[in-house]
């Protein structure tokens, strides 16, 4: 009997080889373009169909996520990733032609920019360019990197063990590239594709982890505004508490101002969250292809790791404070509510009590009046009946039937009061 297969096996094994690096040889030149879509929109197939169609070329584009091509001049690799996709082209040829280093383009990378140019409609973020160059032995960093550069200060430094030495200045030239230049000892093709795609990974995500440094400078100031009305209805409660002041209609505008906040600060969380949490993980990435180099100092020049941590470093922290003070925020925030619905709930059973106790003392008094009207009533029927009876005594007296009308009078007196007493009391308990 088969063994049944979880359905997402083959995706998973076909994922961790979906991304082969370029054969990269040496001397050659590897040069990218990287872009991301215009906000608000998404990155498509079209102008990755349109770029290979102008090539010859009619790879199967579609769901694809990375196409490499071979063309006549060097070989051509296409990725998707999460919001950007990048374009790679790996020439194997001089990266210093007639003596003058990377000033002309080659005329295949010149076609693909003019057709991406034309067709792409996202923007631009990374335009990169490797010179690679190899020596059979001695030490890569023996190499004078200099005329690739203009005159700002290089960071360099040896790495894979000895095996392989890179340089740049991290600044976009005037042509619009950061330049690298690296050497490589006795490396087979494979070995310097991994190598250089590690250069250009980590000058795309450096990147990419900047676009988060303008979005959390931005959100700072939302922060600060909402931080302060914090404090400023922290401050009314600590006041309320010391003159044992409870108005629940202010309570109740604090509450409407406490979540007017709560959804500006879900605004600015929504607005911020992806980029910042993207900035995290860009960076990580960024440490992980450093590591993964293996960087060893070359004498007076700064290691390129070095100065990223240095310049990249404020930044990155800037990010991930503002993604705590969001965190801190939000808590603060439904604290504050909590506070004041429970101060409020307070309030109003305290009302409550206070009317429900102003109800109790009305009934009882109600209570007292009711038993003063009945005593009343029950003296007054009492005084009536006596009065109706003295009439029929005195009648009979005259009339000779007895004498002495006013001693029977006061000795049917008493019964006549229980009587009354008794039929009041019946007809207060509604028998």
């Amino acid at each position: 009997m088969p063994i049944t297969m979880h359905p997402q096996r083959a995706d998973i094994d076909n994922e961790l080889h979906s991304r082969p690096p370029l054969e990269v040889t040496a001397p050659g030149v590897v040069q990218l373009l990287t872009y991301t879509a215009k906000p608000g929109e998404a990155l498509t197939a079209d102008p990755v169909a349109a770029l290979f169609t102008a090539l010859g070329k009619d790879p199967e584009v579609g769901g694809s996520r990375q196409i490499i091509q071979q063309l006549d001049g060097g070989t051509l690799k296409w990725e998707r990733h999460g919001e950007f996709e990048t374009f790679t082209l790996a020439e194997p040829r001089d990266p210093k032609p007639n003596g003058v280093p990377l000033r002309e383009r080659s005329a295949l990378w010149t076609q693909i920019m003019d057709v991406l140019a034309e067709h792409h409609p996202g923007q631009c973020i990374v335009a990169a360019r490797v010179a690679i160059f190899g020596v059979e032995e001695g030490n890569p960093t023996v190499f004078d990197p200099s005329p690739y550069f203009s005159d700002h200060e290089l960071r360099g430094a040896e790495v894979l063990g000895g095996f392989g030495a890179i340089w740049t200045d991290f600044r976009i030239g005037e042509d619009g590239y950061t330049q690298y230049v690296a050497v490589v000892k006795d490396m087979p093709p494979p070995r310097i594709g991994r190598f250089v795609q590690r250069i250009l990974e980590i000058e795309t995500y450096r990147f990419m982890a900047m676009l988060g440094f303008p979005v959390a400078r931005d959100a700072q100031v939302g922060l600060s505004r909402i931080e302060g009305e914090l404090q400023s209805i922290a401050g009314a409660f600590r006041k309320d508490q010391n003159t044992n002041d409870a108005d629940i209609s202010l309570e109740r505008q604090q509450l409407d101002r406490i979540q007017s906040m709560a959804m500006e600060a879900s605004r600015v969380s929504e607005n911020t969250s992806f980029r910042l949490s993207a900035t995290a993980a860009y960076a990580q990435i960024v440490d992980s292809r450093f590591e993964e180099l293996r960087e060893r100092r070359i004498e007076g020049i700064s290691r390129p790791s070095a100065f990223l941590g240095r310049r990249m470093g404020p930044a990155i922290t800037t990010c991930a404070t503002v993604k705590r003070r969001q965190e801190d925020v939000a808590r603060r925030i439904a604290d504050a509510s909590n506070l004041l619905r429970t101060r409020v709930d307070i309030a109003m059973e305290t009302q409550n009590q206070s009317i429900l106790t102003t109800i109790q003392n009305t009934s009882r008094t109600q209570v007292r009046l009711q038993k003063a009207v009945e005593g009343l009533s029950v003296v007054a029927v009492s005084y009536y009946l006596i009065s109706i009876l003295n009439v029929f005594w005195k009648g009979a007296e005259k009339a000779g039937i007895w004498s002495s009308w006013e001693l029977i009078a006061a000795g049917v007196a008493p019964f006549a009061i229980i009587l009354v007493l008794y039929m009041a009391r019946r007809a207060t308990r509604g028998e």
